[in-house]
């Protein structure tokens, strides 16, 4: 089941502060200041914004305050005797990124594995530098090398504002051991984190198997478009599922 990891605050002037900056970055202080985000007095909105920055919640970089909240940059595990750690994607990873995604669609039915391998032949892809916006890539890694993937990608288009579009995928011989669904969480924390109310995912009828794992972590049908693909010279059917926050 997904659930989303959001800051929590002592008092309601960090809470709003932070929200305003999150909403607006980059933002200057005399921006935050002429919101009057908080009815205190500028001494007090110096040290709530001090308190942030602190914490960790607000960086300044070259005068312009910046969200820089990241939950759980890095996640540890243990399966079966198997230490499996779960972070953002890197340059380093690109090779092990792109050798699993190639596994994983030549050995299923993956339509939208297919088009991410063109997105990882720019590099640039995994470092845009902004863990605020998409693509994005999260991986799990064993004994550092890349065993599984969770790709999330928004929409430029207004009436899709609010979704991200979730691709995912396993090493056969780590599947059934909670590595998925410790991705799967790691996506709803990110989306949760910045604002998206929905995870779309759209699977061919065949790949049963993506089917149930997500229905399983509480994603539900939304639709079917029939015979929209054709796969080995038949069509079959896509599966259209979502998870709403």
């Amino acid at each position: 089941m997904c659930a989303s990891q959001q800051p929590e605050f002592d008092t309601r002037d960090r809470e709003r502060v932070y929200e305003f900056i999150r909403e607006h970055s980059p933002v200057s202080p005399a921006e935050l200041h002429d919101a009057e985000v908080v009815p205190v007095t500028p001494d007090r909105s110096e040290q709530v914004l001090a308190i942030l920055k602190r914490d960790g919640y607000v960086t300044e970089v070259e005068g312009m305050l910046r969200d820089s909240y990241r939950p759980g940059e890095s996640e540890q595990l243990r399966v079966e005797d198997i230490d499996v750690r779960v972070r953002e994607a890197r340059l380093e990873d690109l090779s092990g990124l792109a050798g699993v995604i190639r596994q994983v669609i030549e050995g299923e039915t993956y339509i939208v594995g297919e088009s991410i391998m063109d997105q990882l032949a720019d590099a640039d892809t995994l470092l845009h530098g902004d863990s605020a916006s998409t693509p994005i890539y999260f991986v799990a890694l064993v004994d550092g090398e890349v065993i599984g993937w969770v790709h999330l990608e928004g929409r430029e288009i207004n009436k899709l504002d609010g979704v991200v579009y979730l691709t995912m995928g396993l090493l056969d011989e780590y599947r059934g051991l909670g590595i998925g669904s410790q991705l799967m969480s790691r996506a709803c924390t990110w989306a949760g984190t910045y604002g998206y109310r929905k995870l779309s995912s759209n699977v061919p009828a065949t790949n049963t198997s993506a089917i149930d794992f997500l229905e399983m972590n509480g994603w539900e049908r939304e639709c079917a478009r029939p015979d929209h693909y054709t796969i080995d010279g038949d069509t079959t059917d896509e599966v259209l599922l979502s998870y709403n926050f």
